[in-house]
């Protein structure tokens, strides 16, 4: 009994010391914008922040729940044009429509989850694709409102664009906000109940566990966290355009957590930059970069077996939580 309290112990404080360890990789991102002032490169660790918040989210209900959404771009993209319309034409300050948005798109996942609740596997994916698309079209078709492919104007979070770093320090704090939540959510008993669910639903439910409560909080948790990166994101671009709904965006942010690393924390955040970065980098348009990084993760994840997190595990020894 006594060895077992002592390595449940050590798992604990290994564990407690890779969050800690990972946090500080955060905090030493802080001085980026003073030591490089290349608005170019800040830019692309914005993008690279905000899709590490994406993939965190989908990681959160695909990957530990197992609920295989195709919607959580539209998530954040309807949040987007929702924070940006509030601002535009009700006058509501930025701050209060970025979370304004967040609640409205956790209402509507948790809406999706209900009626979705005896759904799973590619009935789940098809239905969640299909809501996605009819949000592209509507969003598209609504140019009154929504100026369609014109694009909408909207104002920025802090009165311009660039060369103003604060966007960077409020990317950092909402990834490091979603990276942290993340960890105390599968650190606690709701996180075992999401593992459990997605191992083995019924299962689960033999034991106890309310699993159509959990699925459609899920659905809600993982759509708040997206609409507020979408929200984040329509007052930072300044301009929004069916674009952010196409299912390039989706794909994007299933290689980056397949990339990164299934079912694990960091893996999700390791991904999105990797993806992000050298896909700027090599200057790829959508189409390319989502054709090159499928071959890049069917090389890694099929190949040689494993993720950028299962080679660092193996290859450097490093612990990836």
């Amino acid at each position: 009994m006594t060895h077992i309290r002592t390595s449940i112990y050590s798992a604990r404080s290994l564990f407690n010391a890779q969050i800690l360890y990972y946090n500080i990789i955060y905090f030493v991102l802080m001085p980026l914008p003073l030591i490089l002032k290349d608005i170019y490169i800040i830019h692309i660790i914005i993008l690279s922040l905000y899709y590490s918040i994406l993939t965190t989210s989908w990681n959160l209900l695909a990957g530990y729940t197992g609920l295989f959404c195709l919607s959580t771009h539209t998530f954040s993209g309807l949040a987007a044009y929702i924070s940006a319309l509030m601002v535009v034409y009700l006058d509501i300050p930025i701050p209060v429509s970025m979370i304004l948005a967040g609640f409205i798109i956790a209402v509507i996942g948790y809406l999706i989850g209900h009626i979705t609740i005896k759904m799973k596997g590619i009935y789940l994916a098809l239905t969640t694709w299909a809501f996605a698309e009819i949000a592209r079209i509507a969003i598209t078709a609504e140019y009154q409102i929504t100026r369609g492919e014109l694009g909408l104007q909207v104002p920025p979070l802090f009165g311009s664009i660039v060369p103003d770093y604060r966007y960077f320090y409020v990317a950092l704090a909402l990834s490091m906000i979603s990276y942290n939540a993340t960890i105390m959510i599968m650190r606690s008993r709701y996180g075992l109940y999401l593992k459990a669910i997605g191992d083995d639903e019924i299962a689960a439910g033999s034991l106890g566990i309310n699993f159509i409560a959990i699925r459609k909080n899920v659905f809600a948790l993982s759509a708040f966290i997206a609409g507020i990166a979408g929200s984040f994101y329509a007052h930072y671009v300044g301009t929004l355009s069916p674009a952010i709904l196409n299912f390039t965006e989706m794909g994007m942010i299933i290689i980056s957590t397949l990339l990164g690393g299934w079912r694990t924390i960091t893996g999700p955040v390791i991904g999105a930059f990797t993806v992000e970065v050298l896909s700027e980098m090599a200057r790829m348009g959508s189409a390319t970069r989502l054709l090159v990084f499928s071959i890049v993760t069917f090389i890694i994840v099929i190949l040689l077996k494993g993720s950028i997190t299962d080679l660092l595990k193996k290859y450097l020894k490093i612990k990836v939580i």
